[in-house]
């Protein structure tokens, strides 16, 4: 309770009326005992309406930037779906060819075919 008293109060929200602690009794047991309170007053400053609104303003225009923002990415997502992909290409003849030429076991062209190609 007091951390949020002390947040409101940085942030120019709210102002300190009154502080109050008091032990509250509990008869509710067989043996009867107190309960510490405390009660912190606030009240709102002049300036809180005005910082209200400027925190409401600042975050709906991060909104409509998020938004932008996604809409911009679902576009070229969708550039990107139109668009054919390299695995969708046919390969050209030079390329089909040296794909099919023998290699000598570890990977590599036969010299004279891979000169011929």
């Amino acid at each position: 309770m007091v951390t949020v008293a002390e947040i409101l109060k940085s942030r120019n929200l709210g102002k300190e009326k009154r502080v109050c602690t008091m032990l509250e009794r509990l008869d509710d047991e067989a043996q009867p005992r107190q309960k510490p309170k405390m009660e912190v007053l606030l009240v709102k400053t002049a300036e809180f309406d005005t910082i209200i609104a400027a925190e409401k303003d600042t975050a709906a225009a991060e909104a409509a930037d998020r938004a932008a923002a996604g809409a911009k990415a679902e576009v070229v997502k969708a550039e990107k779906a139109a668009a054919p992909q390299e695995e969708d290409k046919v390969p050209t003849t030079a390329a089909a060819e040296a794909v099919d030429a023998p290699t000598d076991g570890v990977g590599q062209q036969v010299a004279g075919e891979a000169a011929a190609a």
